[in-house]
């Protein structure tokens, strides 16, 4: 589910109250909201924070008209932590000031938390106001806001996949918010044809987050990855082992498939392993092979001995099959053998 636009919602501040205050009601479960904020007379930064059901909102882009017809116009976001329901939009002001300001509240859903991808905008004046905001191939939905110094809305034509969401005739110069009507993932030209006149213009593009693993689509890597020590598996399916993967000892299991190890592994001389058992398949040793010296199997099956078996002496089992020993067999130490050498005597000569 990429972005998708909710509902929207302006307001007009025509007095000197401060904070002005307005309820936003969503259709769905929002999981970006949006404020901008234009006015006319003069540049002066008036809108000093945002909330939308007390959590504070970020401004994102902000531009100013500064010659002839002074304004600006502004754009506040909030992606994460979004309450539901009918909310109120707070904008707190730096005085009391008497310029009139027109604000508009925007929702979108969204599969998960949402972020701003790019932003640009125009100052001064300007003819057919537009800017192209980069989505790096990322399905993105695009939002615009104008302070123009043309007579009324009805100066600006929004561009094709762009719609008027709202505007505001602020006397002399007037205030439009729109918004690209369906999302995509090409950069997109968000704008309208205008006449040269006096502009202040700020477009951003918000899209989903990416997650915790970029390039994937449900946020985690690919299977067939390998593990680190006494962590979890990188690049595998999930971040996990398979099912019957187990480790033992400190170590882990490096470039197996599923998280075991391959065919043909030895266990290690003189006692239990301290880590894993690697090359082996499913992590275990294969058949085939001989006992060594005081010590565990090497490459028998499980890498444990059949049943009942037990070692006397020191050497390797000879002659069992498949190099291990039999159901009820003992070695025993071979019987002492003995070798007798004759003597030759020299006789013995006597004397009278």
């Amino acid at each position: 589910m990429a972005v998708a636009f909710d509902a929207a919602v302006e307001s007009e501040r025509t007095g000197t109250t401060d904070p002005h205050t307005w309820t936003h009601t969503p259709v769905g479960v929002p999981r970006a909201v949006l404020v901008s904020a234009v006015h006319g007379v003069s540049t002066t930064d008036h809108v000093v924070g945002v909330t939308y059901g007390g959590v504070a909102m970020a401004r994102v882009i902000r531009r100013t008209d500064t010659a002839t017809e002074l304004g600006a116009a502004e754009w506040w976001f909030l992606g994460a932590s979004i309450p539901t329901g009918a909310q109120t939009v707070s904008a707190d002001l730096a005085s009391g000031t008497t310029d009139d300001i027109h604000f508009t509240s925007i929702s979108y859903t969204a599969s998960r938390d949402c972020e701003v991808v790019d932003s640009d905008g125009i100052a001064e004046n300007a003819a057919n106001p537009s800017v192209t905001l980069q989505y790096a191939g990322r399905t993105c939905a695009a939002v615009a806001a104008l302070y123009g110094g043309g007579a009324s809305p009805a100066a600006f034509t929004p561009n094709a996949n762009c719609q008027t969401v709202a505007d505001f005739d602020l006397g002399a110069f007037y205030s439009e918010v729109i918004r690209q009507t369906t999302p995509g993932s090409a950069d997109f030209a968000i704008g309208g044809t205008a006449a040269v006149d006096d502009v202040a213009y700020v477009a951003l593009a918000l899209s989903e987050t990416l997650g915790p693993i970029a390039g994937t689509s449900d946020g985690v890597a690919t299977a067939s990855g390998t593990m680190r020590a006494k962590g979890a598996l990188v690049g595998s399916s999930a971040g996990s082992g398979a099912a019957a993967a187990t480790l033992s000892g400190v170590g882990a299991l490096a470039g197996a498939a599923a998280g075991a190890a391959t065919a043909t592994g030895t266990l290690t001389e003189g006692g239990p392993p301290s880590g894993a058992i690697t090359g082996s398949s499913a992590g275990t040793a294969t058949a085939t092979g001989t006992l060594a010296g005081r010590g565990l199997l090497a490459a028998s099956v499980a890498g444990v001995a059949t049943a009942a078996a037990t070692l006397a002496g020191d050497g390797a089992l000879s002659g069992s099959a498949a190099g291990v020993a039999t159901a009820t067999g003992t070695l025993t130490p071979p019987p002492p053998t003995y070798t007798v050498t004759p003597v030759r005597r020299r006789p013995v000569r006597r004397y009278n």
